[in-house]
């Protein structure tokens, strides 16, 4: 590259468009740490404690005892997503909806 390019080195690479990038024996590493506790202070969020989950746990759903076949049309979900498609920004927008019988149980909006 280097007889098409004029390049020069520079060190090692540790901060790249937004990515923090470290380097070991084991490989090269990429996250984005920096920004994940700059978004945690933007909203005011950097002092709250961590959870395993996000939703809280519902009862559990156990197998059935008398072995009868589940209906699998108790179980709907739908997604979509449209690139591009807000008239006035251009935005993609997406979404999704799950059922369990008549109950919807989660939604996503984007």
């Amino acid at each position: 590259m280097c007889s098409k390019f004029k390049m020069s080195m520079m060190g090692k690479i540790s901060f790249f468009l937004g990515l923090q990038i470290s380097q070991n024996s084991r490989g090269i590493f990429i996250n984005q740490s920096k920004y994940a506790l700059e978004s945690l202070k933007k909203y005011g969020f950097e002092s709250c404690d961590p959870v395993d989950t996000l939703m809280v746990e519902k009862s559990k759903l156990d197998e059935d005892k008398e072995g009868k076949a589940v209906d699998p049309s108790h179980y709907r979900a739908f997604a979509n997503a449209n690139h591009a498609g807000c008239q006035d920004t251009r935005r993609s927008t997406s979404g999704s909806v799950q059922f369990l019988g008549e109950r919807l149980i989660s939604w996503s909006s984007k």
